[in-house]
């Protein structure tokens, strides 16, 4: 099963586009929620700029009118900003986990589904534990990244490019030495990139197989202790275990370099952009509030690459999710049903769902009917005279005796025969069948 396991989890080495391209697609029927999700990320974006630029207003307007500078003004335009950021995060909180609870709904109904659709010969070849991670939590891993990675990707770009292009208009010269640091970090993430992908699929490879390992070892309890495989199956397991521990120690070292590497360079470009600005403002070249707006632009220049980077990182992690979940959705039943056979199946569903009425699901879950199926048939219906509620319940219990299929006791010396102890119950039995419970 171990080889077979691997030879599921070998995949292609590098980002898949057309893999996540796939997954995105089958969100777009969420779109009441994407339009609003994405519509709140632009204004997020803005608002996270607007702040800076409000920041340069200020301080040029206090260092040129000092104490007559419209501060009313300024804190309106603060104001405005605060609670059109609060109500975007309100908005992107709301949409992002609508889509990301219904999107993970309708893949694992789909999978589900297909699974029903398979032939047998496909689940001798899996073991069900590997079922499960599909159904579970690749599932659920794909619908965060499709809902939280569209909103991060969304601002970043839209952050990235307001970011930008404040630069180039306030000075493009000191614009061009903070973007300047864009083609280093580009090369940096991409070295980055094989890595992270590789170690996360192995990640997920090892944890198929310890959920693997769950399932069989409960399921044949029963074997292992016949035979007293404990310590050979508790060994296996730790191998399996170790595996796992190291290739997520490999995958935690390997995000702990790559971002503390961003944010040197992130540092680079501030420490970049004060040298020269300051240069320049003492040389009547630049305002203050523009070094102060260039300083702030340059530390948050990085952020929405910082944030584009982790959704990538995030995104090769969950491409091996991806890659099991829709290599799933994409098996093909090697035995299917015929048109005149599914025509037929459909036809019976349509008819048994409208036959089914609401007394016939009473009737069934009733305990009249439930005691009326012990009862023993071809009796002739008694009188519509009075039963006492203590007859009932004797006749019952009669009932119930007659038609057991355990062995009769002996019948003691005081006791009737058989034939006429039978003939003496059956009328009050199935009285008793026939008139609701009594009620004392």
């Amino acid at each position: 099963m171990s080889a077979q396991l691997q030879q599921e989890d070998d995949f292609k080495a590098r980002l898949d586009a057309g893999l996540w391209w796939k997954i995105f697609l089958r969100a777009l029927h969420l779109k009441r929620y994407l339009i609003p999700l994405a519509i709140a990320a632009v204004v997020i974006a803005m608002c996270d700029a607007g702040f800076a630029l409000v920041t340069r207003w200020v301080i040029d307007g206090v260092v040129t009118s000092g104490g007559a500078a419209p501060f009313t003004r300024y804190i309106l335009v603060y104001l405005l900003l605060t609670v059109l950021l609060c109500a975007g995060i309100w908005v992107f909180i709301d949409m992002a986990g609508n889509i990301s609870n219904r999107l993970a709904h309708d893949i694992r109904r789909d999978c589900f589904d297909r699974l029903q659709q398979l032939e047998f010969a496909f689940f001798d070849t899996r073991p069900v534990g590997w079922l499960i991670t599909r159904l579970t939590s690749d599932c659920d891993r794909l619908a965060r990244i499709i809902s939280w990675g569209f909103l991060d990707i969304v601002w970043g770009l839209t952050f990235l490019v307001m970011i930008a292009a404040c630069l180039l208009i306030m000075n493009w010269k000191l614009g061009l030495i903070v973007i300047a640091i864009v083609p280093p970090l580009a090369v940096i993430s991409k070295y980055f990139q094989k890595k992270m992908l590789l170690s996360a699929r192995d990640i997920r490879k090892y944890n198929s197989q310890i959920t693997a390992s769950y399932n069989e070892s409960i399921q044949g309890v029963r074997t292992t202790k016949t035979l007293v495989r404990e310590a050979d199956n508790l060994a296996e397991f730790k191998q399996v275990s170790a595996r796992m521990l190291e290739a997520s120690v490999l995958n935690a070292c390997q995000n702990a370099l790559y971002y503390p590497i961003v944010t040197t360079l992130g540092s680079l470009a501030a420490g970049l952009a004060l040298w020269r600005g300051g240069w320049l403002t003492l040389n009547d070249g630049l305002t203050l509030g523009t070094l102060v707006a260039f300083v702030n632009f340059a530390g948050m220049f990085f952020n929405p690459i910082n944030s584009l980077a982790q959704k990538l990182t995030e995104m090769q992690g969950a491409q091996a999710a991806g890659e099991r979940v829709m290599g799933l959705l994409a098996t093909e039943p090697a035995i299917k049903d015929s048109a005149a056979v599914l025509a037929r199946l459909a036809a019976y569903r349509k008819a048994d769902t409208g036959n089914r009425t609401e007394s016939d699901l009473s009737g069934i879950r009733s305990p009249q009917s439930a005691i009326a199926l012990t009862a023993t048939p071809n009796r002739s219906p008694p009188s519509n005279s009075a039963t006492s509620p203590s007859a009932t319940k004797a006749a019952r219990w009669c009932c119930r005796i007659s038609t057991s299929p355990s062995a009769p006791a002996k019948p003691s010396r005081s006791s009737a025969p058989p034939a006429a102890a039978r003939a003496r119950s059956s009328p009050s039995c199935a009285g008793s069948m026939s008139r609701p419970r009594a009620r004392s």
